[in-house]
């Protein structure tokens, strides 16, 4: 899941990519833009990757539903080939969430944070610019809510 809480309304998503794996919304990606894929990074990652979303769209016997919690399956799961729309936070004004990490990690207010190979958010073990703030309640949906930093640290 991805939630922007803090943002600059007129930064676009880049909705050229398709994704080359099968992943979650609020992962950390890199892109080719030779190819148009959208991968998971190689190694771990402080800066030049994008957080991928989608358009939560409803298909099948939910298309006229109007009511599906944005937590629905088919909104936050992406599929190998399907089209993404990505975002690059790196302005020191933007405030996200994610619940793409491991609930057994240890995260301290303040430090840094950054995507590993899996796109999954972990303590910075490298240079940073994004902060994790706190947990945030989603309305029962643990999320980290990461800020971004003026700085790489």
């Amino acid at each position: 899941m991805l939630r922007r809480f803090q943002d600059i309304i007129s930064t676009p998503a880049n909705t050229m990519y398709r994704a080359e794996t099968d992943m979650k919304t609020g992962m950390g990606v890199v892109i080719d833009p030779v190819t148009m894929i959208a991968s998971l990074p190689a190694a771990e990652m402080g800066a030049g990757f994008f957080v991928v979303d989608k358009e939560r769209i409803a298909t099948g016997i939910n298309a006229g539903s109007n009511d599906l919690s944005d937590y629905y399956y088919e909104f936050v799961t992406i599929k190998a080939g399907e089209m993404v729309k990505l975002y690059a936070f790196v302005n020191q004004l933007s405030v996200f969430g994610t619940d793409q990490y491991d609930e057994a990690t240890v995260f301290v207010e303040g430090g840094r944070v950054a995507v590993d190979a899996n796109g999954l958010w972990v303590p910075a073990a490298v240079p940073s610019r994004y902060v994790f703030d706190k947990k945030y309640d989603d309305a029962g949906h643990e999320l980290l809510q990461i800020s971004v930093s003026d700085h790489i640290a």
